[in-house]
């Protein structure tokens, strides 16, 4: 099994390539939660500087590529060890 952390969709022309043979999950947070854990990072360039309209928008955008996952795992404010658990629990 290859275990892909992410695939930026800023280079999904390399994404079928970085794919091909792994099992591709979705983590799918509503927005509300994305887009306050996106205003209160630093770490975060291509939020930077952006309205949460701004971030609403490319999160739009990116839901279709994202839907094409294998698993859909929805993550809601769920702590990380709660999506783990769920994560396991899918790829078994």
């Amino acid at each position: 099994m290859t275990l892909i952390v992410r695939c930026s969709v800023a280079r999904r022309q390399l994404c079928p390539i970085y794919i091909s043979g792994a099992i591709t999950i979705w983590l799918d947070t509503p927005f509300e939660v994305v887009g306050e854990r996106l205003l209160k990072s630093d770490a975060r360039p291509l939020a930077a500087g952006k309205t949460p309209q701004d971030l609403r928008q490319l999160w739009q955008l990116r839901r279709p590529f994202y839907e094409q996952a294998e698993i859909h795992i929805h993550t809601g404010d769920a702590a990380p060890e709660a999506v783990v658990e769920q994560i396991l629990k899918a790829i078994q």
